[in-house]
């Protein structure tokens, strides 16, 4: 299988840390997002953001990913 890798970035003074299968998943879930974060692969087919308490969403949040197939939002 593919390996795992971590990834570390700043969100408001804050380090999170995205669980990462390298052009394929994101995992963000559960680490209190209020936005989407900017540095999501381009080739990110699968994001998980569930369980963050995101704003507003809109249809330009995600046109930096193109090949997302599958969205996670739940609460």
């Amino acid at each position: 299988g593919a390996s795992v890798l971590t990834c570390m970035f700043l969100v408001y003074v804050q380090f999170l840390v995205c669980s990462v299968v390298p052009g394929l998943t994101y995992r963000c879930m559960d680490l209190n997002l209020s936005r989407v974060p900017t540095e999501i692969p381009s080739s990110t087919q699968n994001l998980d953001l569930s369980f963050n308490p995101l704003g507003s969403l809109g249809s330009n949040n995600f046109a930096a990913v193109p090949a997302l197939k599958f969205l996670d939002l739940a609460r």
